[in-house]
């Protein structure tokens, strides 16, 4: 499409301006496309406990409870620095799983 090239830029709108953009880079048509995630991994887009007291506090379990089933929720748990994160909406599917019941369905 062909552009008014003295049009000066705040007379342009956003699509248009998005328009230019895409035309002289053509990179940013192929980042502008959402790519679907897997619905099957975790997100950490949901609900996450930060840190082990509130992954316990969320999950209704003790620390020892926490370190024992950590190696199978290990897929739901991503490390921030020194605090693990918990993507929550994850965890309970793992703890489907394994055939534990948590809080919530009981």
């Amino acid at each position: 499409m062909a552009h008014d090239l003295n049009k000066p830029l705040f007379q342009y709108t956003a699509s248009e301006l998005i328009e230019v953009l895409q035309e002289a880079f053509p990179s940013l048509k192929s980042s502008a496309e959402e790519k679907p995630e897997s619905q099957d991994g975790p997100t950490f887009t949901g609900r996450c406990a930060f840190g082990v007291a509130d992954i316990c506090a969320e999950l209704r379990i003790s620390r020892k409870t926490f370190y024992n089933w950590k190696p199978w929720l290990g897929e739901a748990i991503r490390q921030a620095g020194r605090k693990p994160v918990l993507d929550l909406e994850y965890a309970f599917k793992l703890m489907e799983r394994q055939g534990v019941k948590s809080d919530q369905e009981k």
